[in-house]
């Protein structure tokens, strides 16, 4: 699999592998208030419906806002991000989730206080106001993580990495439409259910989405001294992607689990330094872990010389230092592993 970089190949094609995920991922967001809908009106009635669609152009409305802060960030990540300026982008990240948190307490906090003078703004028909009113309220609860959500998607799409952040979101829809059953069909909770149902959706998403920048800040931070203003490594034809945490041997990308990724970014980042065994553990896996053990460790670099060397039986990169551990081999095959473990 080649690499997905903008600056390479044919413009027309990436853009369009990169919009593809951004046009499903709005779909999927008009899809939250969607599905609650379709269940309310088929579970509940005709007003709980109506009540539900009441609300969807303020909904329309606030994930259109959150997005275009999240537009606005991404623009100033992604030139820091071209520019190499790894500190530059850990201050934007931090300062736009930063605002994305206020933003989304004020709208969480204000969106309760006014959710009625809104509907009835709207001319919302008396006998649906009540219930229009609860979801609404409910909704607001949640709009924090759906805030903060479309904020780090806004970053993960200024690095390139827009399936990630589509990824994600269809999780959360069908964390939505599988909560909508629950709490409606089965616990007859009607639109408080249903709004309950997309806020516990948008917090699965923001989760998961802050998950992964805060790995990729761990790793920059890691990455420091190996390459100051850069957002991976590369060395003897191995690149790896901090930000979409993909790994390249020239132009083919890499499968690895998480703990070969983690094993090859600590051999790159302590280039021709021998770590023993008991290093690498100590820095990777918690200790207390019984079954990640010496034994254990000679199989993940075995799994990972398979991945990334030229022939695995003779390993040029991740080289064998006998009796004291192993060293990431800078000098490529001017010096060869003494035996491959």
């Amino acid at each position: 699999k080649k690499s997905n970089l903008m600056t390479e190949g044919s413009i027309g094609k990436q853009i369009f592998f990169f919009s593809v995920p951004l046009i499903l991922g709005n779909l999927l967001q008009q899809l939250y208030n969607t599905a609650d809908s379709i269940i309310v009106g088929n579970f509940v009635g005709s007003n709980a419906l109506a009540a539900v669609g009441s609300s969807t152009a303020l909904i329309n409305l606030l994930i259109a806002f959150s997005q275009g802060a999240s537009v606005g960030a991404g623009v100033v990540a992604s030139q820091y991000l071209g520019a190499k300026k790894r500190k530059r982008v850990q201050d934007t990240v931090h300062t736009a989730l930063a605002i994305a948190a206020v933003l989304g307490i004020i709208l969480t906090v204000g969106g309760i206080f006014l959710s009625r003078f809104l509907l009835i703004w709207m001319n919302t028909p008396e006998d649906v106001l009540k219930d229009s009113v609860t979801y609404l309220q409910i909704y607001f609860g949640g709009v924090f993580f759906n805030v903060v959500y479309n904020m780090a998607a806004g970053i993960l799409n200024a690095a390139g990495n827009s399936r990630r952040s589509l990824l994600y979101l269809a999780y959360a829809s069908v964390t939505n439409i599988v909560l909508d059953l629950i709490l409606i069909g089965i616990f007859h909770m009607g639109v408080a259910g249903a709004a309950i149902a997309t806020d516990i959706s948008q917090m699965v998403s923001c989760v998961l989405a802050l998950i992964f920048l805060a790995r990729v800040n761990a790793l920059l931070r890691r990455g420091g001294n190996f390459q100051q203003e850069n957002t991976g490594l590369e060395s003897n034809g191995i690149r790896v992607d901090f930000l979409r945490q993909e790994v390249f041997k020239g132009q083919e990308r890499i499968e690895l689990t998480a703990g070969e990724y983690r094993l090859l970014c600590l051999f790159m980042e302590n280039p021709d330094i021998v770590l023993s065994p008991e290093q690498i553990l100590g820095r990777l896996w918690d200790r207390e872990e019984n079954y990640i053990n010496s034994s254990t460790l000679t199989v993940y670099i075995r799994r990972l010389r398979a991945k990334i060397e030229d022939d695995p039986g003779v390993p040029e990169k991740i080289v064998t230092v006998r009796r004291m551990g192993y060293r990431w081999n800078t000098a490529g095959s001017a010096e060869k592993s003494s035996g491959a473990e």
